[in-house]
């Protein structure tokens, strides 16, 4: 199968660290730590909690583990203990991740070695949901 991420790329996949794209390459059973931030505003804070995203830390210890399911890529992470399960595809509506009702739109860019998460969007149940009213999720993965 060739990655989501790959497939979003392009070219740009090949400049990345080998470790990096082997990071987002199925098959994958991985360990690390990850920095998670979450924001000030009340409603945002009370949305991660209700959706169950990852507690705030900086060094959260992270397992994920990456598989082919159809023509998605599984995701399934475990932060601090707490399992989280989701699905990657590109479709015509660009990167999705989706989880439970949820689906963030994602931009994905080559910064130097690094892959860059950009969330550009959210959707709950089909309905985009304000931004004001979500969580933003970025992230970036490095080698090293």
């Amino acid at each position: 199968m060739i990655s989501p991420y790959e497939k979003v790329l392009g070219d740009d996949w090949y400049g990345l660290a080998p470790g990096v794209r082997q990071a987002h390459s199925v098959p994958l059973i991985a360990s690390g730590s990850l920095r998670i931030i979450h924001s000030s505003n009340w409603l945002p804070r009370l949305l991660c909690k209700l959706i169950k995203l990852p507690p705030e830390g900086a060094a959260v210890a992270t397992t994920i583990a990456l598989s082919e399911v159809g023509n998605r890529v599984q995701w399934v992470r475990t932060f601090d203990g707490m399992r989280a399960v989701s699905l990657q595809e590109v479709t015509s509506d660009g990167f999705i991740e989706e989880a439970g009702p949820f689906r963030l739109v994602m931009q994905i860019l080559r910064d130097g070695d690094s892959v860059v998460h950009q969330q550009k969007g959210l959707r709950l149940f089909g309905v985009e949901v304000p931004r004001v009213f979500g969580p933003s999720v970025t992230g970036r993965l490095r080698a090293g």
